[in-house]
């Protein structure tokens, strides 16, 4: 008898800086935990330019997840196909990228939802914070150093949810103690608990979150979390983020994003001249507006203020800085168009290029705070 097979949920990876909006730099592919489980339930994940779809088999109007009641969530490793993927992405101040034996974690256990192509959309991290989830990676026999020595040390450990996973379901081994008898470090057995996001805490305090997984997960640029429902989850996931039947109403369809924003950075163009008898640009300003017969792109005005007159290789140069940060974009001259032309004139003038990812690094401003400056030379 055949089946028919309708989505289950889906998960898209967006990014601003692509024309399109999709992330092709982001692959998703289901971990060994959750094919096992996909084969279970009779589903199928398909990896799409969006991100990936899980489907699941309907027989007689009926389908296997009816009875699903796993707290385990479905898990997906998310592969990075660009090496520059951080140098077009806006970041945390200071953060690069996952460190080693480190994954950034996504999952749907809170209504989070943003506007994102102009659509509202369930999210799998907090508006505007797509990095957040920066975990280490912890395999299920590991040997915890505690913050400080400690007598008689306490651990408890919470899921993803902040419930307390109960001690008959994972362990504590051999200690390592100091000459006085204080506790520097326990050895744990998580190996009858899921994979997933986990917290300790030491004597109630001291909170260290981790991912746990297997030696594979810490390879991966990040894993995303789809915890679907069911009736172990039915009173702990908020109801807009279950996909699976709950009470009869089946929930199919659902959709989450991975939403990250293009970088931004102050653009800083140096107007070369190649002959300052004939050509110099005093009185001169950088105008912007939308490209031609295009719009211009969302947000505040952009504007450029002369700065003080440099030399380059020899040259004079005439220096223009950006009053706020611009967004770097795939193909920028569908969203802007800078003229360089004389004070004054209200048409007509120089196109520029555009700031690019190779020519943008991290400065600091004269305050000493750090920001990110693209810098253009443009020899006329």
């Amino acid at each position: 008898m055949s089946a028919s097979y309708r989505e289950l949920f889906r998960i898209d990876c967006r990014h601003g800086y692509y024309a399109d909006q999709r992330c092709p730099a982001l692959n998703l592919s289901p971990t060994a935990a959750c094919s096992r489980m996909l084969d279970r339930y009779r589903c199928l994940f398909r990896a799409d330019a969006d991100g990936g779809a899980v489907f699941c088999a309907e027989q007689n109007g009926g389908s296997v997840l009816e009875t699903f009641d796993e707290a385990a969530p479905f898990s997906f490793a998310i592969a990075c196909a660009s090496p520059s993927l951080e140098a077009f992405t806006e970041m945390p101040p200071g953060q690069t990228g996952p460190p080693d034996e480190s994954v950034y974690s996504f999952s749907n256990v809170a209504e989070y939802t943003e506007t994102v192509d102009g659509a509202e959309r369930f999210l799998l991290h907090p508006p505007a914070n797509a990095f957040g989830g920066l975990l280490p990676v912890r395999t299920p026999q590991l040997l915890y150093k505690l913050p400080k020595p400690l007598r008689d040390p306490k651990l408890q450990l919470f899921d993803a949810f902040q419930r307390e996973v109960r001690n008959g379901f994972w362990e504590t081994g051999p200690v390592t103690l100091m000459r006085s008898g204080e506790t520097t470090a326990i050895a744990l057995n998580l190996s009858r608990i899921y994979t997933g996001r986990y917290q300790l805490k030491t004597n109630g305090d001291n909170p260290y979150d981790f991912y746990l997984g297997d030696p594979a997960t810490a390879r991966h640029w990040g894993v995303v979390d789809i915890f679907a429902g069911g009736s172990a989850l039915a009173n702990t996931l908020p109801a807009l983020c279950q996909v699976v039947p709950v009470n009869g109403i089946f929930c199919a369809g659902q959709s989450f994003t991975i939403s990250m924003q293009a970088r931004t950075s102050i653009w800083r163009y140096y107007i070369v001249s190649q002959s300052t008898k004939d050509r110099n640009y005093d009185g001169y300003q950088i105008v912007a507006g939308p490209p031609r017969g295009g719009k211009a792109a969302a947000g505040p005005s952009i504007g450029f203020d002369p700065k003080a007159q440099q030399q380059v290789g020899g040259l004079d140069a005439w220096v223009f800085e950006s009053r706020t940060p611009i967004a770097l974009f795939q193909i920028p001259g569908d969203r802007h168009e800078f003229l360089l032309r004389p004070a004054g004139r209200t048409s007509g003038g120089v196109a520029l290029p555009y700031a690019r990812v190779d020519n943008t690094r991290l400065e600091y401003a004269p305050d000493g705070a750090p920001r990110v400056c693209s810098e253009i030379y443009v020899y006329l």
